[in-house]
């Protein structure tokens, strides 16, 4: 149980409950984040309660924590399932009117049908849809090469998507069934534009088209070239990142950190916790703290009423376009990216709702 120190006669009342035996790493992260933030709203004119339970600790737990009376009584509970999401957690948010903050899973369409639940991360089919609406309207006079690798499918929506319309619009594209076949490819500089589909996912598939591309623009310079990748290439961009400016690479993703414009969130957790937040895809601890700064601050600015709307908050990762997909449905956070390696070496987040 974690308090301010600033006395207020307002409060909110934060649940959060933490999925810890599954992913212990991750919510210490998540948790961390949460309390930078609340460290730096302290001096607001409010008392933030944190109602901290991990309910991996026995299989009850999740029963366990709701049965607690107070837990009527708070203003939200964020959650960290990724999957799975239990129903008996949106049954509880709903007839207590306490909204349910969905923070990782997916697949959950709780929001479709529960009006206090919110849901952070846009379903596949929405972030397909996305991705699908931009190539669509900004690459009109490309043409598409579509990459087969080891463990490419036939099911992979969105080149499904992206094939269907090429045809409906009777536009040709090429489709290579190998990541090797690409040198057999009748490439053109004759001001032929185009943007090559890679279905690469495992490492050694995403070397080998590196590799491969690279090759080729080097016997081509000129040849105008974008690469539509997965969104797991993202954890390549280190290791990459000259290669994908060459490639003018967009990477789909679901999340953004600048580590630039976030250093006064990396100084505050240093100083808190005596290091910087584990770098991964994403950053947890910025999730936490932007559920934290961004839900909590809205609160207090729509006295507990979402119809009143939400702050407007400049997230650290991943930004907040919260909207209900029907009456009475809950709210869908519809936003995702595309993250562009320019050719000048500059690196672009272009926002996709």
């Amino acid at each position: 149980h974690v308090t301010t120190e600033v006395e207020q006669e307002q409060s909110v009342d934060v649940g959060i409950m933490l999925t810890v035996g599954d992913n212990r790493n991750r919510e210490a992260e998540f948790l961390r984040g949460m309390l930078v933030a609340v460290d730096e709203m302290k001096q607001n004119p409010y008392k933030i309660n944190l109602h901290i339970y991990d309910v991996t600790a026995h299989t009850n737990a999740v029963d366990s924590v709701l049965a607690l009376p107070e837990v009527a009584d708070y203003d939200m509970l964020v959650t960290t399932f990724d999957k799975n999401f239990p129903q008996n957690v949106v049954d509880y948010g709903q007839q207590n009117d306490i909204d349910i903050i969905n923070v990782f899973d997916v697949k959950s369409d709780h929001y479709t049908t529960h009006s206090n639940f919110i849901q952070l991360l846009p379903p596949t089919s929405h972030f397909n849809d996305a991705v699908f609406d931009y190539v669509m309207h900004h690459f009109v006079d490309h043409k598409f090469v579509f990459v087969g690798s080891s463990k490419s499918t036939d099911t992979d929506a969105l080149d499904i998507m992206l094939k269907h319309a090429l045809k409906e619009q009777g536009r040709d594209y090429v489709e290579v069934e190998a990541i090797e076949q690409l040198e057999a490819v009748e490439w053109a500089e004759d001001g032929t534009r185009y943007i090559v589909c890679p279905q690469a996912i495992k490492k050694a598939d995403v070397d080998k088209f590196v590799a491969m591309m690279s090759t080729i623009k080097e016997t081509l310079p000129q040849l105008d070239l974008t690469v539509l990748t997965r969104p797991n290439w993202v954890v390549y961009t280190s290791k990459y990142a000259d290669k994908f400016a060459l490639f003018n690479t967009l990477i789909p993703s679901r999340f953004y950190f600048d580590a630039d414009a976030a250093r006064s969130f990396t100084e505050a957790f240093k100083n808190m916790f005596g290091e910087e937040p584990v770098k991964s895809n994403p950053i947890y601890a910025a999730i936490g703290y932007d559920v934290a700064r961004f839900f909590i601050e809205s609160e207090v600015y729509n006295d507990g009423d979402t119809n009143k709307g939400f702050i407007d908050y400049n997230a650290l990762q991943t930004d907040f376009h919260l909207s209900r997909p029907s009456n009475w449905s809950g709210f869908l956070n519809r936003c995702s990216y595309l993250i562009n390696f320019t050719p000048s070496g500059i690196v672009e987040k272009i926002t996709l709702n």
